[in-house]
């Protein structure tokens, strides 16, 4: 179909996005406009083997769906499917295997993955670094401060403590990303550092609520276990505000639109102006952009989303539609960031991040020619398993790194630079580690193999102590953020967190002072124990 015709422009999807029909998307839990993600899934000996109705092959789909009822009620279809939602199948083989036309399923399985939701996100130092510490100073200062204040004020009340324990725990339970994995999730540097240990500590304080919602007396509150358990959820919430700020940003599900200026968007949810547009992971500072907010009078109707030029998205914030998470803030709440900040069309301070072509990881061999992974069950290990994490702190280290006393600055920031661009091809390698069996020591051109061991020796010639400390397991209980050295890593730990910050002192009654509540026999077992 030449989607330059006229007559058949309308019906242009975008990358992995796709149309429903209303009726059918609301059987799916779908909500009224309102995209979604979706699965879908078709096996051929679902059929007749020689009828030419339906694809020649199996294949699973993955993207979101949108209703409009007047490209597929109106028009008899129930769904339209843009084939760049179909993995696991060559582009060379898929114009074959499925040609562009209309096809009848007598039964396909299909699911609902989660409807859009405008999601707050916590801001992360991936944002941070690339920002004066000026900047980061003068606009996260303020709600920063006021979530220190409240940390300070919890922790001498250990019963207004518990019911603040409470309501954020329901509270991040209702999160739309509440029970998916992280690594299917939008992620910043938490979820990719700090997966280990979290089924545990999850599973603890699921516990720790149950017993607190039934407490209705407090009696719990003065138990040493419960003064264990608040003094780590305090220390952890300082830490947090520490390394991230206490700023929010919103966000929306990428939506595609062409139609759409270069440079302008439209989130129906965030008023009309200037917004600052970017995704985790967060490469670096040209992944984050200035754009025009409109509320186009049809794209607005649309709900928890952000409408983008295909080209934008993916030049500047390498997303495409299958239910990628774009973060944005209104520049009216970050003036000073947004100045810093480059508006969309502007010409990037690094070298472009291009995308490499994906490798099969049923096709990539050994050194000695023979086939690296042999079945399912080892690709599916070696998709799981990247170095994501790995390689955005470093890039964290390396930018926020300072030149040692009497070194030579021009060189020091030529040499930076250098690492840096490496880094961020090999991050990039890394974030397509589900979909291609590349890995960032296969790059030569960057010399892949090397490059960590050359970011180690970089970051022990210029250390930034605020990677060293932040997943300190003291930080807080005994001792604050490091903060002295300069720069915006530094300077909210540094200007707001530290000074309100005191070690928490929740006092706990002794063991025996609870022998009222075990009366009888119990109170024998007490008091052998």
């Amino acid at each position: 179909m030449d989607f330059e015709d006229p007559q058949y422009a309308h019906y242009k999807t975008g990358d992995c996005h796709c149309k429903i029909s209303p009726q059918l998307a609301k059987q799916l839990g779908g909500e009224g406009n309102c995209p979604f993600q979706f699965r879908f899934a078709w096996r051929s000996n679902w059929t007749e083997p020689d009828n030419s109705q339906y694809p020649k092959t199996s294949f699973l789909s993955k993207g979101t769906f949108l209703p409009d009822a007047n490209l597929t009620d109106a028009q008899g279809y129930d769904i339209i499917m843009d084939r760049s939602s179909i993995k696991g199948i060559k582009k060379s083989e898929l114009k074959n295997l499925i040609p562009c036309g209309d096809y009848e399923f007598p039964q396909a399985v299909i699911g609902n993955r989660g409807n859009a939701k405008a999601t707050s996100y916590d801001n992360s130092w991936q944002f941070t670094i690339w920002y004066s510490e000026e900047a980061i100073k003068e606009d996260l200062s303020k709600p920063t401060e006021e979530k220190a204040r409240e940390l300070a004020e919890l922790q001498r009340n250990p019963l207004v403590l518990a019911k603040y324990i409470i309501q954020q725990y329901d509270k991040q339970q209702r999160s739309p990303t509440a029970g998916v994995p992280p690594s299917q999730q939008e992620q910043s540097e938490e979820a990719f550092n700090e997966i280990e240990g979290n089924a545990n500590n999850q599973a603890q304080e699921s516990r720790w609520i149950s017993l607190l919602r039934s407490d209705k007396y407090g009696q719990l509150i003065e138990t040493p276990k419960f003064r264990k358990f608040a003094t780590d959820y305090i220390a952890n919430q300082w830490r947090d505000l520490a390394i991230k700020g206490g700023y929010n940003h919103n966000s929306g599900m990428a939506m595609p639109c062409d139609r759409l200026t270069r440079g302008t968007i439209c989130v129906p949810h965030l008023p009309e102006g200037d917004v600052i547009l970017t995704r985790y992971p967060i490469v670096n500072s040209d992944n984050i952009r200035l754009y025009s907010n409109i509320h186009d009078p049809e794209l607005k109707k649309t709900r928890n989303v952000v409408w983008i030029h295909p080209k934008d998205a993916e030049e500047y914030h390498q997303a495409d539609f299958d239910g990628d998470q774009l973060m944005v803030s209104s520049a009216s709440k970050l003036p000073n960031i947004a100045q810093e900040t480059l508006r969309a069309g502007e010409p990037g301070r690094f070298e472009p991040v291009k995308q490499r072509p994906k490798l099969a990881y049923t096709e990539i061999t050994d050194g000695e020619g023979n086939l690296k992974y042999k079945n399912l069950a080892e690709i599916a290990a070696a998709s799981s398993q990247n170095k994501v994490g790995l390689v955005a702190t470093n890039i964290g280290r390396v930018q926020s790194s300072m030149p040692q006393d009497g070194e030579n600055v021009e060189r020091f920031e030529k040499r930076q630079r250098k690492l840096l661009n490496r880094l961020f091809q090999a991050l990039q390698v890394e974030v397509d580690s589900p979909k291609s069996a590349e890995r960032l020591e296969d790059l030569k051109e960057i010399g892949g193999e090397n490059l960590l061991a050359d970011a180690k020796k970089w970051s022990e010639s210029h250390p930034s102590y605020f990677f060293d400390f932040k997943k300190d397991e003291r930080l807080y209980r005994s001792f604050a953020m490091p903060a002295d050295a300069p720069g915006s890593i530094n300077v909210i730990a540094r200007v707001v967190v530290n000074p309100l910050w005191e070690p928490t002192r929740i006092r706990s009654r002794d063991r025996h002072e609870f022998r009222y509540l075990f009366p009888g026999e119990r109170k024998k077992v007490w008091e052998s124990s």
